[in-house]
C-alpha cells in the first residue's frame, strides 16, 4: 500500500512538474522571443543611426572639399584681379605725371620769316672793285694762268684786283656754311643763300672774321686778303671769287 501512495505521488508530482514546466516554458519562450526582438530593433536602430551619421560626416567632408576650393579661388581671382588693375592705375598715373611733366617743355614752334629771294642783281662787289686779274672760263674761252704757265678752260671763278690784307665782304645776305682751307685757293669761305645759290671767296688770310653757321648781310665784313692759294701764288694780289646756283658755277661778272 505504501508503495501504491508513493507511485501516485510521484505520478503527480511528475505531471505537476510537466504542467509547470510547459506553462513556464511558454512565458519563457514568449520572453526569449520578446529580448530576441528588442535586441534586433536595438541593433537596427543603433546601425541605423551610425550609418546616418557617416554619411552626415562624408556630405559634411565633401561640402567642406566643395566649399574651400571656390572661396580659395574667388580670393585667387580678387587677388589676380587686383593685381591686374594695380599696374593699370600705376600706368595711368605714370602716363600722367609724364605728360604733366612733358607739356611744360613743350614749345610752340616760332613762325619763321621767309627769307627773300636772293637777287644776283643784288649782288655788290667784295672788294669794292671790278678790275679782273684772271677771267671765268669753265666751259668757255680758255685764260692763261701766270702760275701754271699754261692756258685753262676750268677756271671756276673770277680773279678780283685786291691788295693783301685789305677787307673782304660778303656779296649777298646769306648765313656762312663752311669755312676750310683748299689745297688750290686757299683759306675759303662758302656763304649760303636763298634760291640755290652759294658764294665763295679763296686766297683769303687764315684768319677769318666770322664763324660757322653765322649770318652775314651784303657789305658785311668776312675776312682779308692774303696769299694762301697755291694755284695762283704767282698772280698778282687778288681775291678768287665763284658763284654757284643749284650745283653748277656761274659767271660772276655777269652780275658785279
Amino acid at each position: 500500500m505504501k508503495k501504491k501512495i508513493f507511485k501516485d505521488d510521484h505520478s503527480n508530482f511528475k505531471e505537476r512538474a510537466l504542467k509547470l514546466v510547459n506553462k513556464e516554458g511558454f512565458y519563457v519562450a514568449i520572453f526569449l522571443c520578446i529580448t530576441l526582438v528588442a535586441t534586433m530593433l536595438v541593433y537596427f536602430v543603433n546601425d541605423n543611426a551610425s550609418n546616418k551619421d557617416i554619411a552626415n560626416e562624408d556630405t559634411a567632408i565633401v561640402e567642406q572639399d566643395t566649399t574651400e576650393p571656390i572661396e580659395n579661388t574667388s580670393t585667387v581671382v580678387e587677388e589676380d584681379t587686383a593685381v591686374t588693375e594695380k599696374p593699370a592705375t600705376e600706368t595711368a598715373t605714370q602716363v600722367e605725371k609724364t605728360t604733366k611733366e612733358e607739356e611744360p617743355k613743350t614749345e610752340q614752334p616760332k613762325e619763321q620769316e621767309p627769307k627773300p629771294d636772293t637777287n644776283l642783281k643784288e649782288m655788290v662787289s667784295p672788294v669794292g672793285a671790278n678790275e679782273v686779274v684772271m677771267a671765268f672760263s669753265m666751259g668757255g674761252e680758255p685764260v692763261y694762268s701766270q702760275t701754271l704757265q699754261e692756258f685753262t678752260s676750268e677756271h671756276t671763278g673770277v680773279d678780283l684786283k685786291a691788295e693783301e690784307g685789305q677787307e673782304v665782304k660778303a656779296a649777298l645776305d646769306g648765313k656762312v656754311t663752311k669755312i676750310y682751307k683748299d689745297g688750290k685757293l686757299g683759306q675759303t669761305i662758302i656763304i649760303q643763300h636763298s634760291n640755290g645759290i652759294e658764294t665763295r671767296y679763296s686766297n683769303l688770310e687764315e684768319k677769318v672774321a666770322v664763324t660757322l653757321n653765322q649770318s652775314v648781310s651784303a657789305g658785311d665784313a668776312i675776312g682779308k686778303i692774303g696769299k694762301t692759294a697755291a694755284f695762283e701764288s704767282e698772280d698778282p694780289s687778288h681775291l678768287h671769287f665763284e658763284v654757284w646756283q643749284n650745283g653748277k658755277c656761274i659767271n660772276p661778272s655777269e652780275y658785279l
